[in-house]
């Protein structure tokens, strides 16, 4: 599996591909507590389905490196 991700900002969209991965992808990490949004097309082009992440200041270290480590599971 290829991983896109964008890190020039705070909104990172993690590029799935498939829209049953990235929903599944999305229910598992809600399930932990951590809530992704879904784009699914026709809100973005076919096989390009992704994850939102927002990471502010109030995000830890812990959390970023639980969720970087549960989406390397999950991908």
């Amino acid at each position: 599996n290829n991983i896109d991700i964008n890190l020039t900002t705070p909104i990172v969209p993690i590029i799935v591909h498939s829209n049953e991965k990235a929903l599944k992808i999305a229910q598992k990490l809600y399930e932990k507590t951590y809530y992704f949004i879904c784009y699914r097309p026709p809100t973005v082009p076919q096989n390009q389905s992704r994850l939102r992440l927002a990471i502010s200041a109030s995000h830890t270290q812990e959390d970023l490196n639980f969720v970087i480590t549960e989406l390397i599971k999950l991908l």
